[in-house]
């Protein structure tokens, strides 16, 4: 990740979409974002020169995620993953410009890339089929997440059916098994926090 290029390289690409006004593939900064933060665990009081790597790799991808503009996104996978990581990371630092991204990303998507007759999230960003159920849970943790950083009722709202939703589909492929299933035991546990006062 920090030492052949992966973060530079995902971090041009991304950049390239934005600059030239097409949609982003941003889980290609998303994914190596949550790969980081959990590592960082490990670097930070056993390898401190790898642990510098590491927090600038870190740093790298977050300024690049900070910067894609909420309508950006290509879909909602991408949307999920790199939710996934800003999730983790600011679990960790509690930085509020995160925090503030979060929440408006969420209050986007949530508000325009619903399909209500499907219960899900549109799969690809403004058209309506196909919405997958099973996909949607993707994006659970990080927006159930914002919902309790922000207090939004509407946000509330839309992770109780996005988590409805994933219990009762079951995705075929494994990948996107492994994913609803840890995104959904997160968001559950988060559930209750939702209606308490903070």
């Amino acid at each position: 990740h920090v030492e052949r290029g992966l973060v530079q390289r995902s971090v041009r690409h991304v950049e390239g979409e934005l600059a030239a006004g097409r949609l982003t593939f941003a889980r290609e900064v998303g994914w190596p974002l949550v790969n980081l933060v959990a590592l960082e665990v490990l670097t930070e009081r056993a390898e401190p020169e790898l642990d510098a790597k590491v927090k600038k790799a870190i740093r790298d991808l977050v300024a690049c995620i900070l910067s894609i503009p909420p309508d950006a996104y290509q879909s909602t996978i991408h949307v999920g993953v790199v939710s996934e990581g800003l999730v983790r990371y600011h679990e960790r630092t509690g930085d509020p410009q995160v925090r503030q991204y979060l929440i408006r990303l969420a209050r986007y998507w949530a508000a325009t890339q619903w399909n209500a007759r499907r219960q899900a999230f549109h799969y690809i960003k403004d058209q309506s089929e196909p919405a997958w159920p099973d996909l949607s849970a993707f994006y659970l943790y990080g927006l159930t997440y914002a919902a309790w950083q922000s207090g939004d009722p509407r946000l509330t709202e839309r992770a109780k059916q996005v988590l409805a939703t994933a219990c009762e589909n079951h995705p075929g492929y494994v990948k996107s098994f492994a994913q609803q299933f840890h995104n959904s035991q997160r968001a559950a546990a988060l559930l209750p926090l939702l209606s308490a006062p903070r």
